[in-house]
């Protein structure tokens, strides 16, 4: 490593300290990464492993000559087996179609290949010279048909995951196989039953245990010694203590691993992945909503240590933080030969401090956008060792928007056209029938789904359209928000169907359902118009609103009066639309022109300014009130009832007795008149049944307490 280069420090799961890196031989570096069982597609807790394991060896790379990296392939296990047998397929077919798998996966994140990536299937021969070492030295010991570790002969055994014998065995929740001599031995050879898969040795056909095909690995490729071993931190006991425990065991001169680097766990949402919580996300998920360097992004905010929560929103902030690193990269070219720049590098050499690094970038872009070409290329040189800004500025937000080159070409064209005729809002935009049209909509609902999975929710409320309700039209909306927020005032007012004729940034938008507060149904069921003549070709009635007076001679309706009509059209099965205008300035005249009337807001002429969720929410309010039976004044009894007469009257007795034992009744001239009264107050409103209750022990205790003091 040259002496211009930063010192790397490494977190050491093992002394369980963060300390400088010392390679054994700085002309190669060597490290050893757990890889996937393959029985399934990789999840996101699978993918930041892997992601931490390609910042780690990229750095190393840029620090140093040569680096050996080996990642390894599981490919004997019971959940193979257990897979296959379900699939009703082969061994190899699932190994080998998940084997793809995985690598297209990695690919696609920008994740670099291993040197050397050995199947445990294919080094059986190691393992069994390893598992004979271990005999042969007594640390290992042969049960009907099983080779045993005995981790009692090994005192060392759980200084790297810090646990003791005793804490081990405390925590043991399983029922302790009958041939082990020690509840903690694990094991290193196991029997195969004739229809699984085993080779021969010593002890009968079998096949090996987990923890020795690491050990024979990485001993094949990396010798005895060598620098860093990696892994998830669930992958720290038992696995790598296992691991540990069985190549000193089998090499005591050696320390098998120099460095031992773990990565912390994923969260979804704030919770632990689970597909009993519906949550579990395979990076072909994550990949379906959104470009794999986002998600490649959104895996580095965190230090590789620190808990990670994945959440959609977050894909979307990586998003958008490319595009800005994007826009300030430009056009300058990745350049070998430019120097990463030195707060970046001294980020990542201090235990990979991606989130600082990040931070350095950003200032770095916050350079190149005010016109520093030197910091474009020096972020460009920082994206490059963190397997980002990859590609051209062109080539991101081309890929971005999803959309075919040939339609992006044509609306290039569109632009072109309307910026000669001055007409900056082509009707034609964004068709309902157009391939960009459908292929975000289908992005969206994808995402929607993956949404609700997440959550643990259905998505949005169970809402559904009622009766033969007017279908609310918005004209040239211009925010997804203001959609989101209508679709959210529709729903309170018992409204279902939107359309939406040439909305200014397309559709569908995120950000709609984001505001929304989960009228996500109303959304989902929104359809696309060109014009307003296709957006009411299907109506027989449509009224447009105009919050300010136009020079038209048209019938003006107030929203009251206009909702009254609609209801008394609904019912005779007519279909009715409410035409809302653009958010700045409204319908224009051509669009009022054809509706049958106009709907005004009677509201103070002084100001008059309403957005549109709220525009829509009026006349969402009085469609709704127009055929609500909910009386102007009711008592709110929350959840008990009205008392009764017989209930009241049986209190005033009560009452009247306890007073009249108290004395407060003793003038009988006046008496009648005082009990009237009392009467009068407790049937001038409605009292419940709890707050007679109340009243009875209140009553009661006044005259227990009188009476425990003799009066």
């Amino acid at each position: 490593m040259p002496d211009s280069m930063p010192q790397l420090t490494l977190h050491d799961s093992r002394s369980r300290k963060t300390v400088p890196f010392a390679p054994l031989d700085p002309g190669n570096v060597r490290v050893y990464y757990c890889g996937p069982t393959v029985y399934d597609l990789a999840h996101i807790g699978n993918l930041r492993a892997m992601v931490t394991a390609d910042i780690l060896v990229r750095l190393l790379r840029h620090l140093y000559p040569r680096v050996t990296y080996v990642r390894n392939i599981t490919d004997v296990d019971d959940k193979i087996n257990t897979r296959a047998r379900a699939n009703g397929e082969t061994i190899d077919s699932l190994t080998a179609r998940t084997i793809r798998d995985f690598h297209e996966d990695l690919d696609a994140v920008g994740i670099l290949p291993p040197d050397i990536e050995p199947r445990a299937t294919h080094h059986i021969a190691e393992m069994l010279t390893l598992i004979g070492q271990l005999i042969d030295s007594g640390h290992a010991y042969e049960a009907q048909g099983h080779v045993l570790f005995a981790v009692s002969r090994f005192p060392a055994y759980g200084a790297l995951s810090g646990r003791s014998p005793e804490d081990l065995l405390a925590g043991a929740r399983v029922e302790v196989a009958p041939y082990k001599r020690d509840p903690g031995d694990f094991v290193l050879w196991k029997p195969s039953a004739p229809d699984l898969p085993g080779w021969e040795s010593p002890w009968g056909r079998g096949r090996p245990g987990w923890h020795i095909e690491c050990s024979a690995m990485s001993h094949r490729y990396l010798g005895e010694s060598f620098d860093i071993h990696g892994g998830g931190s669930d992958l720290l006991f038992p696995h790598h203590e296992n691991e540990l425990a069985q190549s000193q065991c089998c090499f005591p001169h050696g320390r098998f691993a120099n460095h031992w680097v773990h990565n912390a766990m994923l969260l979804v949402n704030g919770e632990k992945m689970s597909k009993s919580l519906g949550n579990f996300l395979t990076v072909r998920d994550a990949l379906s909503v959104s470009p794999a360097e986002a998600l490649r992004l959104l895996l580095l905010h965190a230090q590789y240590r620190s808990v990670l929560n994945f959440t959609l929103a977050g894909l979307e902030d990586a998003k958008q933080t490319l595009n800005r690193f994007y826009r300030a990269v430009g056009d300058t070219p990745p350049d070998g030969t430019v120097p990463v720049p030195a707060p970046v590098l001294a980020a990542l050499c201090d235990d990979l401090n991606t989130p600082r690094a990040l931070a350095e970038m950003h200032a770095l872009a916050d350079r190149a956008l005010a016109g520093d070409r030197d910091a474009a290329l020096g972020l460009r040189a920082a994206g490059q060792l963190l397997g980002l800004l990859g590609q051209t500025e062109d080539a991101w937000f081309r890929a971005g928007t999803y959309v075919h080159p040939e339609t992006i070409e044509r609306l290039i064209v569109e632009r072109q056209d309307a910026r000669k005729s001055r007409d900056f809002c082509p009707r034609r935009r964004y068709s309902r029938k157009s391939g960009e049209g459908r292929h975000r909509a289908g992005r969206r609902a994808v995402r929607h789904h993956l949404e609700a999975r997440m959550t643990g929710r259905d998505g949005g409320a169970d809402i559904g359209p009622i009766g033969n309700s007017p279908v609310v039209i918005l004209v040239r909306p211009q925010m997804a928000e203001n959609i989101g927020t209508t679709a959210r005032a529709m729903a309170n007012g018992g409204l279902f169907h939107l359309r939406l004729v040439a909305p200014r940034d397309g559709w569908p938008l995120e950000r709609a359902w984001r505001s929304a507060s989960g009228a996500d149904r109303i959304l989902e069921a929104a359809t696309v118009h060109d014009s307003v003549d296709d957006a009411i070709a299907d109506l027989h009635h449509v009224f447009a609103t105009c919050p300010r007076p136009r020079h038209i001679v048209k019938t003006v309706l107030t929203a009251r009066g206009g909702a009254a009509e609609l209801r008394q059209m609904s019912g005779r099965g007519l279909r009715t639309g409410l035409l809302f205008g653009p958010e700045r300035a409204g319908l224009d005249n051509e669009d009022m022109a054809r509706a049958d009337a106009l709907i005004r807001y009677p509201l103070n002429p002084a100001f008059m300014s309403l957005n549109l969720a709220q525009a829509v929410m009026i006349m969402a309010y009085e469609w709704w009130m127009a055929e609500d039976a909910t009386p102007p004044r009711a008592l709110m009894t929350n959840e008990t009832h009205v008392a009764t007469k017989g209930e009241l009257d049986n209190f005033m007795r009560h009452l009247i007795d306890d007073l009249d034992e108290c004395g407060f009744l003793r003038n009988e001239q006046k008496r009648a008149g005082m009990v009237r009264n009392l009467r009068h107050f407790f049937t001038r409103g409605e009292v419940t049944e709890q707050e007679l209750r109340t009243l009875h022990g209140v009553v009661t205790e006044l005259t227990r307490g009188r009476r425990a003091r003799g009066q």
